[in-house]
């Protein structure tokens, strides 16, 4: 049975990240919308400044707002999230990066008097790891029979949902034109760079972290060569000051930063929402992943590196997992067993922190850049078969006749 009346759907958004959680929700509801106009999308977010830096229009001390389709309700004020949701019960609820619930949403789930079914969908972080396939629509107790909780997870295979394919950024990816007039609205500085098929572009957006080694790299590179480096908004450029242009970029809308990610030649990545473009974009990058206890962050990065393996040659393969390695490894911190294993199998690899041997593996990834490029537009080919993970969540509710 197909539904005529609009139908609801609750998106929780607790902002962990800055903006790859946010990044992420916001994509999917405007995904959502994309693949069927007569939903209706209630946001709840509990950092709207966080959501306001890719949305300017969003006004931070709204209790309620709507923006371009979508509901938006600020997490925070409980009274009026409780009042609102009581009234209009939510029967599907997408909680997102096993974020808590809020309170007040509780209160209304498990109230004793409720006699209402509500289904969660468990969204759960990207991830390459092979479990993904297997934690895919397995279902999860919660404390009452009537609420239904079910995971859902982004993913690199059909077995998963696949990722967010979103008609702003697909547009990008298929149009360099597009991408260039869609970016002009936000960007001053270094379109002309962009649209010099002579200039190598590159986008830095980073963890903190030591770019001694990452500078040094680029300034050998820039040899010979016309670079520019874009540098995200909060990243300190001191290290990088020498013989190639760098900009400083200003906060940019959602849809502007898809532009730009589609326009570089290679792009250093970090966070949620930025890593699963980085992947779908076709072009070389190296991934920074959230930093972890144990430096188990190195077991994730290990399962996407793995992901990659069979669209590189063996020799090239090797240099770019040595590089990314070395750019995600802290040596102040001392590795679990995980990921001492891991380690304890990469050939020569530094004992302790080695400015030169980072160096010196970025430096040769990114002059190997011609030798990635059909590999990695292979790998986003693939990744964009697997489907919308917007899609793929409307067509396992409808069956439940949720949508």
């Amino acid at each position: 049975m197909l539904y005529s009346q609009a139908m609801e759907i609750l998106i929780l958004c607790s902002v962990v990240d800055n903006f790859g959680d946010i990044g992420f929700v916001y994509r999917l509801g405007r995904a959502l919308l994309e693949c069927k106009s007569n939903l209706k999308i209630n946001i709840v977010v509990d950092n709207l400044a966080s959501f306001s830096k890719i949305a300017p229009e969003i006004q931070c001390k709204l209790a309620f707002q709507q923006y371009r389709g979508l509901n938006i309700y600020d997490w925070n004020n409980a009274e009026f999230c409780k009042a609102e949701f009581s009234l209009n019960f939510p029967q599907l609820i997408f909680q997102c990066f096993q974020c808590q619930r809020p309170l007040w949403l509780d209160d209304i789930l498990f109230a004793k008097e409720n006699k209402k079914v509500s289904t969660i969908i468990n969204l759960e972080y990207l991830t390459a790891e092979a479990w993904a396939d297997d934690f895919h629509l397995l279902k999860s107790a919660t404390r009452s029979p009537l609420i239904k909780k079910i995971n859902f997870m982004p993913g690199f295979t059909n077995k998963t949902g696949g990722l967010v394919l979103d008609k702003s950024f697909m547009a990008c990816l298929k149009d360099r034109a597009y991408a260039l007039n869609l970016l002009k609205k936000d960007l001053n500085d270094g379109l002309d760079a962009l649209e010099n098929p002579k200039t190598f572009c590159l986008l830095l957006f980073a963890y903190p972290k030591n770019f001694r080694p990452l500078a040094a790299a680029l300034k050998e590179f820039s040899r010979g060569r016309e670079i520019c480096l874009f540098l995200s908004a909060g990243i300190q450029g001191e290290d990088f000051e020498g013989p190639f242009r760098i900009v400083r970029l200003p906060a940019l809308r959602q849809e502007a930063w898809d532009a730009l990610l589609t326009l570089t030649d290679f792009n250093f990545i970090r966070g949620e929402d930025s890593f699963s473009r980085a992947c779908l974009c076709g072009k070389p990058f190296i991934w920074h992943a959230y930093v972890q206890d144990e430096e188990f962050q190195l077991v994730k990065l290990d399962a996407l590196l793995l992901r990659i393996k069979d669209y590189l040659l063996a020799e090239d393969y090797a240099d770019f997992r040595r590089a990314s390695l070395l750019y995600n490894r802290h040596f102040t911190v001392a590795c679990g067993k995980e990921t001492s294993d891991l380690l304890c199998r990469e050939e020569n690899f530094p004992l302790k922190e080695d400015e030169n041997a980072e160096k010196k593996a970025l430096l040769t990834v990114l002059e190997k850049g011609e030798n990635f490029k059909a590999a990695f537009a292979c790998f986003s080919e693939n990744l964009i078969k697997n489907g919308n993970l917007a899609q793929a969540i409307l067509d396992f509710c409808q069956p439940l006749r949720l949508v």
